[in-house]
């Protein structure tokens, strides 16, 4: 994205944000009382507040982010507390395939919801229960396994292996105001009201 900072916000600002995944469903009641669901999101998109602050240095933290980012123009990297490391298994070698997205797999009794991870801070990547030393772009989430067996090498029957990624992640993310609530006291900020972040999709 042309339109991003890589940058983290301030760790005293990502400190008491409060917010989380979201999604958006129509539902439609009949006259009969059943109801009709349509899941108009297939994939969640997170929304956080940064805002309500009454420290001086958090406060401007934020201002100073913010004129940098020129409000909602540019986005950058948010660090959720509540979600930020991966530790799961992304796919099975077959030989022949090396690219690999890195995601998040969130189980629930039979039902899964897989996230694509594009903001990474850190990532090891496992074939079977060896780390090898796989390219990841950090900001995509692209993983490129190394070539195996080397081209000199004697080809080998293959035998399927998981691919296991354990890391932390960024989320994308901008700022979903282009004004900001500041509440003056004498010559001084002393607090500031609502600050909206939301996630940025980065494709599906």
């Amino acid at each position: 994205m042309s339109d991003f900072h890589n940058v983290r916000l301030p760790a005293c600002v990502l400190t008491g944000a409060t917010g989380g995944p979201g999604f958006k469903t129509t539902i439609i009641t009949a006259s009969s009382g059943q109801e009709y669901r349509n899941q108009d999101w297939q994939k969640a998109r997170g929304k956080w507040d940064v805002g309500y602050r009454n420290r001086h240095e958090e406060v401007q933290a934020i201002i100073d982010f913010f004129y940098a980012r020129r409000g909602r123009a540019y986005g950058f990297r948010f660090k959720d507390w509540s979600d930020y490391q991966v530790d799961n298994v992304i796919g099975m070698t077959d030989g022949v395939q090396r690219i690999y997205q890195a995601i998040k797999i969130y189980q629930s009794g039979n039902h899964q919801y897989h996230r694509k991870l594009t903001r990474l801070v850190s990532l090891t990547v496992y074939v079977g229960n060896v780390p090898v030393a796989a390219a990841v772009n950090l900001d995509t989430g692209v993983i490129t396994l190394p070539t195996w067996p080397a081209p000199e090498d004697p080809p080998v029957p293959h035998v399927p292996q998981p691919i296991r990624i354990v890391g932390e992640f960024d989320v994308p993310v901008r700022f979903d105001v282009d004004e900001l609530p500041l509440l003056m006291h004498t010559r001084d900020v002393s607090e500031i009201g609502s600050v909206p972040v939301v996630e940025i999709r980065d494709g599906n």
